[in-house]
């Protein structure tokens, strides 16, 4: 997952107030480095109702958030203490403004001159005039006389600010919006004044520090364990706005956090003819001795072309990350054929669903609908996508621009993984086809150009990153927990000239059924730039030795792959050691990242999840510097499912979620 930054950006503004903001973070920087660093348990979110839904099974971490705070990040409490020293009246009139009007002079201007600086997204969005920093250059327009609230087109928004001691208010007039799809021209003319928002908008985070009339929102990072999913919804309420006809977010006000668990055992919906279903429940993370509740989706069935019984839906659950997508499968779902005659057929394709940052399904649309099923309609037959069980693993890229697939029953079980275009950012640069890429190219769909053995499991885990094999270079890493009786991980990239995923390099797994690479995290350890993989074997074994599962550590070598030895972590007897990998972030705030390692069969089938920590070197050390038990909680295989890399609780600490097949999630915080 993305490293997430420690010190905010600072650009312009009076040297001493920066000094003394500097001082204050090294301050707060220095005291918590000196305590030691725990993560102590917090909560326990639970489903009632419907005991063996394997609640917890899945998670992932996401948040709802304005487009115009998706990069924002900052210390809370540097901004009060920098605001109770200033002032709210000095600090905009004084510093904000000539920060604002040095730095972004041409942007500021040319932006509140003609308020073109809020656009409609493809969804339809209208996004929020919620930057103070924005607010502040309005009133400045304002002040020399500049005609703010004049729009060059009617479809953009219009607003006027004024002071007030502490706060300002806004009126805003909304006009009727138009989709950017309408003419060829229209659509070039709202890119370009996209185009020109992004730019002011990344100069107000660069100052951000100097804005503080809201909470900072921090961006969080996806969790890509295949195994699951904690999917944390952080935002503002979504009120309507006039004449856009779309909900809209607002970034003034508290945050929200909510939490969506897979449950792949849940039991089926009012509409659905089938019993057991599973399904995706979002929990009430502020007040967790609230029930969770069932998100309303797949609401339906038609027995004549399909089967959902015990399909798994919330197998996993995966975010794109603050105010991206989120998708869930279902890897066991059925097309039939010839229902109730002697030519009956059922294939098990599998099927996905993604959503919009706000859970609402667009049906109809490319891009938001439950129509995630490639395999469907291609050749039958276990030996090519008959048994294809897509969405047993599902995950985003980390720039936000592809949504990858594994099925691993496809070709007799040797596995593919597909890599789908989902970012409209791409068209904007003039990149109109970029794929799919599958492994066997989606073109061809040629079998011997999966390059691992039928019975392999192709992407039945996922993760992927920049700069693992080349810097600037996409690599998809997937597991193929089976691939020659041991295990394999493929790091991958997408062909020059043809729609296929080529094996750049591929880890092979030792020991008889070890299961090397259940489950993988990409990650940088010890910061070199270059990501690092960890990769879970957790049926390894050997001979007259107390090992029940192993974890290996692979540290880059500036992409050359065949250089690197791993280092091996073994893990207790019976445990199951590697099951699940998640990267947690820097949680001992040592400008490292860590990672932590369930064990869900460890004490008896109670569980336990190991933490380790990086270091210059890569790994800190191979003794684990904390365990999490899951006896205490009365669980059972604690550690099933991770999740981490999320500041919930706006300490500036990543926390951590870790499920169970008891029905429960667990939630635990950093202490220092």
């Amino acid at each position: 997952m993305a490293a997430r930054r420690t010190w905010v950006l600072l650009s312009g503004g009076p040297p001493l107030l920066l000094l003394l903001h500097l001082l204050l973070l090294l301050l707060a920087g220095c005291a918590r480095l000196a305590g030691a660093f725990n993560l102590d348990h917090d909560s326990v979110l639970r489903k009632d109702g419907d005991p063996g839904s394997y609640f917890g099974f899945s998670m992932a971490m996401h948040r709802q958030v304005s487009p115009t705070d998706k990069r924002m990040r900052g210390w809370l409490v540097g901004w009060v203490v920098l605001v109770v020293l200033v002032g709210l009246e000095v600090f905009f009139i004084v510093v904000v403004f000539q920060v604002s009007q040095a730095l972004y002079g041409h942007y500021v201007t040319k932006a509140a001159s003609n308020v073109t600086f809020i656009r409609a997204s493809e969804e339809g969005e209208v996004n929020s005039l919620c930057n103070p920093m924005v607010i502040s250059v309005l009133l400045k327009e304002a002040y020399r006389g500049g005609d703010v609230a004049k729009a060059e087109e009617p479809r953009f928004l219009a607003a006027t600010a004024e002071p007030t001691l502490a706060w300002f208010r806004l009126a805003l007039q909304v006009s009727e919006h138009q989709s950017e799809r309408d003419t060829e021209t229209k659509c070039r003319e709202d890119r370009a004044r996209g185009r020109m928002a992004e730019g002011m908008l990344r100069g107000i985070n660069q100052v951000h520090i100097w804005a503080p009339n809201i909470i900072p929102h921090y961006s969080l990072s996806r969790a890509l364990s295949p195994q699951g999913a904690l999917a944390a919804y952080n935002g503002p309420p979504v009120p309507k706005l006039p004449g856009s006809g779309t909900t809209n977010t607002v970034c003034l006000g508290f945050l929200c956090w909510w939490l969506l668990v897979g449950a792949p055992r849940a039991k089926a919906l009012s509409r659905q003819t089938s019993k057991v279903t599973g399904g995706l429940y979002n929990c009430d993370f502020s007040d967790p001795s609230n029930s969770c509740k069932r998100v309303d989706f797949d609401n339906d069935e038609n027995p004549k072309v399909e089967s959902k019984e015990n399909q798994w839906m919330g197998v996993t659950v995966n975010s794109q990350g603050p105010g991206g997508m989120v998708v869930t499968c279902a890897h066991r779902y059925q097309k039939r054929k010839h229902v109730k005659t002697a030519d009956e057929s059922r294939e098990i394709t599998g099927r996905c669903y993604t959503f919009s940052q706000h859970l609402t399904i667009a049906e109809g649309s490319d891009e938001e609908n439950g129509n995630w099923h490639f395999c469907n309609g291609r050749l039958r037959g276990h030996e090519r996508f008959g048994s294809c069980q897509q969405g047993l693993s599902a995950t985003f890229d980390k720039n936000y621009h592809y949504l990858i697939f594994g099925a691993p029953g496809a070709y007799n079980w040797k596995g593919v993984v597909r890599l789908e275009q989902r970012n409209n950012t791409l068209f904007e640069m003039g990149i109109y086809s970029d794929g799919p890429f599958e492994t066997g190219d989606e073109s061809k769909m040629d079998p011997t150009l999966v390059p691992v053995p039928p019975t392999s499991y192709l992407g039945f885990s996922l993760d992927s990153g920049m700069a693992v094999v080349e810097k600037e270079t996409l690599t998809v890493v997937a597991g193929a927990p089976r691939a020659n009786h041991s295990g394999a991980v493929l790091l991958m990239k997408k062909g020059t000239e043809s729609n296929i995923l080529l094996a750049d390099f591929i880890l092979e797994g030792e020991g008889l059924a070890s299961s090397f690479g259940y489950d993988l995290a990409v990650l940088d350890l010890n910061k070199d730039g270059w990501m690092d993989i960890v990769v879970g074997a957790p049926q390894y074994f050997e001979k007259d030795k107390t090992i029940g599962g192993v974890a290996y550590v692979y540290i880059n070598k500036a992409g050359a792959w065949d250089k690197v030895t791993p280092t091996r972590i073994d893990g207790p007897e019976n445990s199951m050691f590697g099951l699940a990998v998640e990267n947690l972030g820097d949680i001992n705030q040592d400008l490292y990242h860590d990672f932590a390692v369930g064990a869900p069969y460890d004490d008896g089938g109670a569980g336990a999840v190991y933490i380790y920590h990086g270091s210059a070197e890569g790994l800190s050390s191979k003794e684990a510097s904390q365990t999490l038990q899951g006896k205490p909680m009365n669980a059972k295989l604690f550690g099933y499912s991770l999740a981490g890399n999320m500041d919930l609780d706006l300490n500036n600490y990543p926390d951590m979620a870790v499920g169970s097949l008891s029905d429960s999630v667990f939630v635990y915080r950093l202490v220092g």
